[in-house]
């Protein structure tokens, strides 16, 4: 039962994918090898100072960077198929930013709970919002609730997208490695609504308990 609960929730979530833009990015490693990376989201997750060559001298912690492995020291040498050779740093990083427009954005959250592996732990860990907090907690993103279990019928009623986005396996200490799965979250109230949108890291098993 659970095997086929588990089914239906890669199912569900993997009904929300769409064709998303992609930006490749070629790094040349420092070693006389190239990397090229594809970014699918912004913010990239690079840092690097104001001049050319732009090489990375910081990766933000959870971005997409982190999770293609992008290396710190490493210089960008194109990006989308434009050399960035005889540029110089406004050239180089207008192309940069053009380029990244397409690109949806995604707000990071946090990196994945290794410390709260189980569903039990994570529950503890993370704890949860009181019934009497939930109206004006919701009412802080801008969705009016009539109380913790049902939405005000005079507002628009918002609606939750999910997306399952890859997967990476890491160590737990003593516990060994288990896979953790990349879930993209949006909650909108309209068509025409930005939204709120996060993205979190989670185990087989805490899907299953969902």
């Amino acid at each position: 039962r659970r095997l086929s609960r588990c089914h239906q929730i890669f199912r569900c979530l993997n009904t929300f994918v769409w064709m998303e833009a992609q930006l490749a990015i070629v790094f040349d490693t420092g070693d006389g090898k190239m990397e090229t990376k594809v970014f699918t989201e912004q913010p990239l997750g690079l840092q690097f100072p104001s001049k050319v060559p732009m090489v990375i001298n910081r990766i933000r912690e959870g971005s997409q960077a982190e999770r293609l492995d992008v290396r710190l020291g490493w210089a960008i040498q194109s990006v989308g198929g434009k050399p960035l050779n005889g540029k110089n740093y406004k050239q180089a990083n207008d192309v940069l930013r053009e380029s990244m427009v397409p690109l949806r954005i995604r707000t990071v959250v946090r990196k994945p709970p290794t410390q709260g592996s189980s569903v039990a732990q994570l529950e503890t860990r993370l704890g949860s919002v009181g019934l009497d907090k939930v109206v004006p907690y919701l009412a802080g993103f801008g969705y009016m609730a009539q109380n913790a279990r049902a939405w005000n019928e005079s507002a628009q009623q918002p609606e939750l997208r999910l997306l399952l986005d890859g997967h990476r396996r890491l160590q737990h200490g003593e516990d060994g490695a288990h896979t953790w799965y990349m879930i993209v979250g949006k909650i909108v109230a309209s068509d025409s609504s930005p939204g709120q949108q996060w993205q979190v890291e989670r185990r087989l098993s805490h899907m299953r308990a969902f």
